[in-house]
């Protein structure tokens, strides 16, 4: 099941999956970097654990809301705009729609 863990996201370090005995909580399970020790949180299930670790965002996905709200701020910078038309592509960046 090793096989099955992606690297550290922040150290590119490598992963390995613990549990916590019966006494602690019940069995739980945890999957954390051999490095840093970044962990994905506890959960019951073991397979859970490794799903938690190995679901990232998307850099792409990430990148690309960055630029959108760059492109938002940089227009707001570069127009003389009312107070209301601020507030207006404030709301718009806050609720994720696309450049018009």
């Amino acid at each position: 099941m090793q096989s099955e863990l992606k690297p550290c996201p922040f150290c590119w370090g490598r992963a390995r999956s613990a549990e916590a005995g019966p006494e602690v909580t019940g069995m739980a399970f945890i999957v954390e970097c051999q490095k840093c020790k970044a962990g994905s949180g506890w959960h019951f299930k073991k397979a859970e654990a490794i799903t938690a670790w190995n679901t990232r965002a998307e850099r792409d996905a990430l990148k690309a809301e960055i630029e959108r709200l760059r492109g938002k701020l940089q227009y707001m910078a570069d127009t003389n705009l009312a107070d209301d038309e601020y507030r207006t592509i404030a709301r718009e960046a806050l609720a994720g729609k696309a450049e018009q």
